[in-house]
């Protein structure tokens, strides 16, 4: 398993009492708990010291679901999808504890303002987006690009959904 290091403090040991958590994620590597808040961006929680420290650069954002990439990304990075509300969609690098400079290709063209509320990586690396008042949008493993499942006469059964809320397996 690869080293990760803690990131940097950024506020006290644990989350402050006006934090209104929205979501977890286990980290697959190296145990630590994501956790996602409505109002404060993402803290990791470090279950062994017990310790919760703001992940620097996520603090501006309303992070509604948070789902860990176990595929890993092309170029061997151990990266998360960080759905947010009203700024859409965002890679976050573990190795540097810090906000991707280059993001998902194709998410910008979809989902730059989205609020994007739900996640899933699918067993074949797959990520499939639920954005509200949008529809579900998948962005296949081998394309890099984001699709949007839309009823058509090949696919009748697509989502015509606009308020997506929640993509499960």
């Amino acid at each position: 398993s690869l080293p990760v290091p803690e990131p940097e403090p950024a506020s006290s040991a644990s989350l402050p009492s006006s934090i209104l958590v929205s979501n977890f994620a286990e980290d697959p590597l190296d145990k630590s708990v994501v956790i996602a808040t409505y109002n404060s961006g993402l803290y990791r929680y470090n279950r062994y010291s017990g310790n919760a420290v703001l992940m620097k650069g996520t603090e501006d954002l309303s992070v509604r679901d948070i789902v860990f990439n176990t595929l890993q990304q092309p170029d061997g990075r151990h990266t998360f999808v960080i759905g947010t509300e009203g700024k859409g969609i965002h890679l976050f690098d573990v190795e540097t504890g810090r906000m991707c400079d280059n993001q998902l290709p194709g998410a910008s063209r979809f989902l730059d303002s989205g609020s994007v509320h739900s996640l899933l990586f699918d067993r074949q690396g797959n990520l499939w987006t639920g954005v509200y008042q949008r529809g579900v949008y998948v962005y296949p493993r081998k394309v890099y690009d984001f699709t949007l499942l839309n009823p058509t006469e090949n696919n009748p059964y697509a989502f015509p959904a606009s308020s997506v809320k929640s993509v499960y397996r």
